[in-house]
């Protein structure tokens, strides 16, 4: 999980998320999520959380 969330940061109201999730010949699955929101009137993407399972 980020350090930003990690630390007890909630995430803000009408926040979006979304999951991109790849795949690798040796390398398994990977997950990462997003978190869609404003700040200072402006429409930004932060990275939350990254997973990875092997085999």
């Amino acid at each position: 999980m980020n350090r930003e969330r990690e630390e007890g940061r909630e995430i803000p109201k009408d926040t979006g998320v979304f999951f991109i999730i790849g795949f690798g010949s040796n390398e398994g699955m990977l997950l990462r999520a997003y978190l869609r929101l404003c700040e200072n009137d402006k429409p930004i993407t932060k990275s939350f959380i990254t997973g990875k399972a092997l085999g």
